[in-house]
């Protein structure tokens, strides 16, 4: 199928839009399974089952290398280097984009999750911070935990991504870049079948997300 410029453009806006909107919804339903409630901050988290960059990095690359595939079986006189050019780097982004989230952002959440413990049990001292006096200063017992307080409000514990979630991520991009195409191509067949597998991966995954906190309640009991 020959696509226009424009039209490209907007079959990879809406195919960006739309798995970031899904895998949002999906990650605060799976997150409101694990912590018994709704929390609509969720929608614009980090962090979390699936990891929405690497699945918009998945579909993203999956439908435009189609575009570029396309476009080389029906124009087979052009020169597609630079086309391929900006999909190779497109895609070693990717993987760079993917490797951070692994790498330094979830390092950054393991050490915001240290803070927090660390001010949690200096907070929670509060009858030994209370005998604290520093010399010539108006610091006591209040001051540090009116600290403790608005360091503790102000961490972000979700930044980067565990494998599992960026596993995650890669099925739900790979998903919804194959019924991209298959809407390109107007393949229905493919469409519906894809379709069909992936509504239930979501059923599957989401009956896992109850089983395991079903099995951590039986633990505490």
């Amino acid at each position: 199928m020959n696509l226009t410029i424009v039209n490209s453009v907007i079959t990879l806006t809406l195919c960006t839009v739309f798995t970031m909107a899904f895998v949002q919804v999906f990650k605060t339903l799976l997150n409101s399974i694990i912590v018994g409630k709704l929390d609509a901050k969720t929608l614009l988290s980090d962090g979390d089952f699936p990891s929405s960059h690497t699945a918009i990095l998945v579909s993203f690359n999956i439908v435009f290398w189609h575009m570029i595939y396309s476009y080389a079986i029906n124009n087979p006189q052009v020169d597609m280097f630079s086309s391929v050019l900006v999909g190779c780097v497109l895609v070693l982004w990717s993987c760079y984009e993917i490797r951070d989230a692994m790498g330094v952002r979830l390092r950054v959440q393991e050490h915001a999750h240290a803070i927090k413990q660390i001010a949690t049990s200096s907070r929670d001292m509060s009858d030994r911070i209370d005998k604290l006096r520093l010399v010539d200063t108006d610091i006591n017992a209040k001051t540090l935990q009116q600290e403790f307080d608005d360091l503790l409000s102000n961490l972000k514990l979700k930044a980067g991504h565990l494998p599992h979630e960026v596993l995650g991520g890669i099925i739900s991009g790979g998903f919804i870049g194959s019924m991209f195409v298959s809407a390109i191509d107007k393949n229905f067949t493919v469409l519906t079948l894809s379709g069909v597998i992936f509504i239930a991966y979501v059923v599957i995954t989401i009956l896992v997300f109850v089983r395991n906190k079903n099995k951590r309640k039986n633990q505490k009991k």
